[in-house]
């Protein structure tokens, strides 16, 4: 009985923070190798996440520029659709004073009378 506690071995306490005598000691080569492949499965796991977070800022990028263009699309429609009818008006308009140019200067000054009209009256108030 006596020879079994005599050659058994007390583990020794470990500190939290390792010695100058423990931190000298080389690290397995088994600890060595999960350290290195935790590194790895972190640095896969970064790169999927980051993979992951960049394509979907393409995709809201992509969904963004689409609408835009669309938007941009039809606002030029608009535009070109509101320079014709100006331009249709504008025709139809010099075709009225051509071929009655005393009617549009009676009407012209009529209009002109109607806004002194208007506009005196607010001096007035």
């Amino acid at each position: 009985m006596d020879t079994d506690l005599n050659t058994a071995t007390t583990p020794k306490p470990s500190t939290p923070f390792p010695s100058t005598n423990q931190a000298a000691k080389p690290a397995p080569a088994s600890a060595a190798a999960t350290v290195d492949s935790a590194a790895a499965a972190a640095k896969d796991a970064g790169d999927t996440l980051l993979r992951r977070a960049t394509q979907g800022a393409h995709d809201v990028i992509d969904g963004i520029s689409s609408k835009v263009s669309g938007v941009a699309t039809g606002a030029q429609d608009k535009v070109d659709q509101v320079l014709q009818t100006r331009d249709e008006w504008t025709g139809a308009a010099r075709d009225v004073v051509r071929e009655h140019p005393l009617l549009a200067i009676g009407g012209a000054l009529l209009f002109g009378a109607a806004l002194n009209a208007l506009l005196s009256s607010r001096r007035d108030r």
